[in-house]
Formats: C-alpha cells, sequence, structure tokens
C-alpha cells in the first residue's frame, strides 16, 4: 500500500478504505436537521432528496439515530416529521460540565478521514483563550484526541492509518517514529487515557479519554486543553485525566457501555 501525503487522504475521505459509509450517511443527517433553525422538523423524503438517498435507506438511518436518541420525531405517517434529540446535549453537557471543573477548554471528537475531528465544544474561563474551532481536524499522533482514539484500535490499523496520513513533527516533542508510537499506545491503553504534553503546539497540553457506544465501538474521545503552567507537577496531569475519564465514563454509560473503563493501570 503505498502511502499520501498528509492532507491528501484528508481531502477525499469518502474515497479511502477506512471511510465507513453508514457513519458517514448518519451524520449527514444530523448535519441536515441541525439546520432546521425554525424547528419544524423534516419529513424522511425531504431528507432523502437533500442526501440523494432513497426512502428506506434514508428512514434506515433514521430508525437507527432515533433508537439512541440522536434523533426523535414527532407525528404519524405523512405528517411526520424529525428532529434532533437529546442525546447529541449530552455530549455538549458532558463537555461544559468537565470544563467547569478544570478551568479549560473541553471538547469531544470523532475519527473521520484519518483525523480527529472536533464536533462539540465548551470553553473555560482562562484568561487567554485557545483558538479551537469546532469541525477542526487534527492530526492523530500529536493531540491526546488522536492518541486516545488510535489506541482503541488494533496495531495493524494504527500502523495503516500512519502510513496513509503521516506523522510530521509540530514541535520538538512530537513522536515521528511508528514503532516509539506503538509502545506510547501501549502506555494509554493501560492508563486509560492519553496526554499531550506541548506535542502539538508550544505551550499546550491535552488529556483524552475515549468513549464507547453499546456495542464496545469507540465513538471518539472528550478532552480537556489548556496553557501549560510553569512545569506543572505529575499530579496536575493525574487529576486532570481523572476528571476526563470520569466524564468519558458516564457518557459511554449513558450511551449502553457495560464494562468498566480501567484508569490509571501498570
Amino acid at each position: 500500500m503505498s502511502a499520501l501525503e498528509p492532507g491528501e487522504f484528508a481531502e477525499h475521505p469518502e474515497e479511502s478504505r477506512y471511510w465507513v459509509k453508514s457513519v458517514g450517511r448518519a451524520l449527514d443527517v444530523l448535519e441536515i436537521l441541525a439546520r432546521d433553525v425554525d424547528g419544524k422538523g423534516m419529513s424522511v423524503t425531504e431528507i432523502g432528496s437533500e442526501l440523494g438517498l432513497s426512502k428506506s435507506a434514508a428512514f434506515a438511518t433514521l430508525y437507527t439515530l432515533q433508537a439512541r436518541g440522536f434523533v426523535r420525531d414527532e407525528g404519524v405517517g405523512m405528517m411526520r416529521k424529525y428532529r434532533l434529540g437529546a442525546a447529541l446535549s449530552r455530549l455538549g453537557t458532558v463537555a461544559t460540565a468537565t470544563t467547569r471543573n478544570v478551568g479549560a477548554t473541553a471538547r469531544f471528537a470523532s475519527l473521520s478521514g484519518g483525523r480527529a475531528v472536533v464536533i462539540e465544544q465548551a470553553t473555560g474561563n482562562e484568561r487567554v483563550r485557545l483558538d479551537l474551532a469546532l469541525g477542526s481536524a487534527e492530526t492523530l499522533h500529536t493531540t491526546s484526541l488522536g492518541k486516545a482514539i488510535l489506541a482503541q484500535l488494533p496495531n495493524e490499523k494504527v500502523v495503516e492509518i500512519l502510513s496513509q496520513v503521516g506523522m510530521e513533527p509540530h514541535t520538538e516533542r512530537s513522536i515521528t517514529s511508528v514503532d516509539e508510537f506503538l509502545e506510547h499506545l501501549e502506555i494509554v491503553r493501560r492508563q486509560g487515557y492519553a496526554i499531550n504534553d506541548e506535542e502539538d503546539a508550544h505551550g499546550v497540553f491535552g488529556v483524552a479519554a475515549p468513549v464507547f457506544d453499546y456495542t464496545g465501538e469507540c465513538l471518539g474521545a472528550i478532552t480537556i486543553t489548556g496553557l501549560k503552567r510553569q512545569q506543572p507537577s505529575t499530579w496536575y496531569y493525574v487529576d486532570m485525566a481523572r476528571q476526563v475519564h470520569e466524564a468519558a465514563s458516564g457518557l459511554s454509560r449513558d450511551l449502553g457501555y457495560g464494562r468498566t473503563m480501567t484508569f490509571g493501570g501498570n
């Protein structure tokens, strides 16, 4: 398999072997419903028409999203309309609660197109705030979000992804060796959380933990990102990690995940 230049993969994610069509379709539906600013709702026919889907394909996607609480419906028959569900607000609630506790920026991101794409964010009360936009696509090997997500994949899959997106350094702390990165992921798996210590940008740290659904699949990760203080002690990062881990565990339970998530394992 030939490696692609960093960024090329992200420009055409739907052409990648890692692109999951059903997930992309579900996200398209959520984005369409998010544009329903008047709150009137949309019919399955309207949604299918906008996405170029058959009525049955659109309904199947809506049915699945509704079963998990991400979509709700009102009315019956031809009068049935769909709107965004309460499950989406849980992501924002978790992010906001975590932000209040730690005074930093909390975000939720999922894997898409070989990047960690931020889909929810809550800003902390730091006087100097980080410019972190929703929808931003972050590299996987330099961020706590990317590490937390990749740690849930087999090493073979991790190597395939990295061979396509590359491991370009962002700072002198960035890990650029595949072997070293795989060793690092083993630590992440044992700990149950990932840390980015100025690996993506100077003066910025991040701590992240994975979020799972009822099938045990990793949906993404929650992170807190902030400005690095003057050589903070180890306990500071561990305390941050514990709070993020608790938030990720709580959200995973809400989504039906039944296992206990490891924290600080040896």
